[in-house]
């Protein structure tokens, strides 16, 4: 927060320097979700696009490709948590409860649910299909991998500071322009 001094010299009202935007991963088998704010430095996804060489169709000067359809966005998202009552309030609904009235987040609970969401679905051998939502942009996708450090601990070695790092694959399908 920034205070901006009025002309009375009194304290004016907060001023907010960085705008507050939030998203959300949600569990589309299950509709349990994860809510954090997000204040991004950078985000970057990509996709790769299949083209296949073939003989030249018109002129000798090449470049003639087909084109063999495109692979899905993929994307790395990480997440910084803080357990303490100063922390802003995260807000979630999972079978297993995540924010605490006493740390705001459970690491433990939170890292939990995430090895629920990667693990097989039963009778389906697929991996929950996730949503993630960031700001104006939105990806269904799967987990492929998470990393879960713990970066400062509480004095009974619970976590107080951690990051949780996703990478995923977009599962929606692609456009494939072969006939």
């Amino acid at each position: 927060m920034l205070f901006i001094p009025s002309s009375s010299g009194a304290l004016a009202q907060a001023y907010s320097v960085d705008s507050v935007v939030h998203g959300r991963l949600t569990n589309l088998d299950n509709n349990e979700f994860i809510g954090f704010q997000y204040n991004p430095v950078r985000f970057t996804y990509d996709r790769d696009l299949n083209w296949g060489a073939v003989q030249w169709r018109g002129s000798e000067l090449g470049g003639d490709l087909d084109y063999l359809g495109s692979g899905p966005h993929t994307f790395d998202l990480s997440l910084d948590y803080v357990a303490e009552p100063s922390a802003n309030a995260m807000y979630a609904q999972t079978h297993i409860t995540i924010p605490q009235p006493n740390y705001q987040v459970n690491f433990e609970n939170l890292e939990t649910t995430i090895l629920n969401w990667t693990t097989p679905l039963e009778g389906k051998r697929r991996p929950a299909r996730i949503n993630v939502i960031l700001g104006p942009r939105f990806f269904n996708g799967v987990i492929l991998s998470y990393r879960f450090e713990i970066l400062e601990f509480h004095e009974d070695l619970s976590a107080r500071h951690g990051r949780l790092t996703l990478e995923f694959k977009q599962w929606e399908p692609t456009l494939n322009m072969q006939p």
